[in-house]
């Protein structure tokens, strides 16, 4: 079962039963963040300026990953084009150890809705195999469409 959310920065999204909005997202002003079932955190930035087509989706996942491998030694597991009905996503998966040693996984996608909307999603788990649920990441893809603008 799943659970709608609508969003002040112009999505709705489908997320996992259990999932709840965090009120005071980590993840800065601008953003939207999720807690998720078994500890994973997913955030969420509107970024239109910045990003107009789907090589510079790519290229904000790629850059939004390096973050992981430059600052926690991460290494990046897998990356590539999700396919999603009515969007354009790229996802890059990076596993890393935090500062208290544990072993997490960010999985950085870049989601595209072509001529009007660029979402930058961010799911941050514990990993403690360090393999990253593709399928999750897909389906939180799928579940995302715009919002009514009126």
């Amino acid at each position: 079962m799943t659970i709608e959310f609508s969003s002040d920065i112009g999505f709705t999204t489908q997320l996992p039963d259990g999932s709840f909005r965090v009120e005071e997202s980590s993840a800065g002003a601008g953003t939207e963040q999720f807690s998720l079932p078994g500890g994973a955190y997913v955030s969420l930035v509107r970024d239109d300026g910045q990003v107009h087509d789907y090589a510079q989706a790519m290229e904000w996942a790629q850059k939004m990953a390096a973050y992981y491998q430059d600052e926690f030694g991460g290494r990046v597991l897998t990356e590539g084009r999700l396919q999603s009905a009515g969007k354009q996503s790229y996802a890059v998966a990076v596993a890393y150890r935090d500062p208290d040693e544990v072993p997490r996984l960010a999985t950085i996608t870049g989601v595209l809705f072509p001529g009007c909307a660029f979402f930058g999603l961010t799911l941050l788990a514990v990993a403690p195999d360090g393999d990253p649920d593709v399928t999750f990441v897909q389906g939180i893809v799928d579940g995302m469409a715009l919002a009514d603008a009126g």
